[in-house]
């Protein structure tokens, strides 16, 4: 038996704040699937990280312009393609405080 390729796609709930990138694929069913389409969590939109909370709960980016709060299980169903992946901050470090 073969074992499978185990999943290696980063999620959006993984990345660090200043990583910007692009989602790829959204997954979930119903109704959440449909609520992040409708902010605008679709494939091929450019996603920057802005901040995270100490947990990791909930997660703020910038997408199509607009800021949005995520919550951790949301971030996770969306799959992306790191853009930037040398503008990684420490965790507890903002965007706002490192462009200072």
């Amino acid at each position: 038996m073969e074992k499978e390729n185990q999943n290696t796609t980063p999620l959006l709930s993984q990345l660090k704040p200043g990583q910007t990138c692009v989602v790829t694929k959204v997954n979930g069913e119903g109704r959440l699937r449909r609520r992040l389409f409708d902010m605008g969590v679709t494939p091929g939109a450019e996603v920057c990280v802005v901040k995270k909370a100490p947990l990791g709960d909930p997660v703020q980016v910038t997408i199509r312009n607009y800021e949005l709060t995520l919550r951790k299980n949301e971030a996770a169903l969306v799959e992306v393609s790191i853009t930037s992946a040398d503008k990684t901050l420490d965790d507890d470090t903002t965007v706002e405080e490192a462009a200072k």
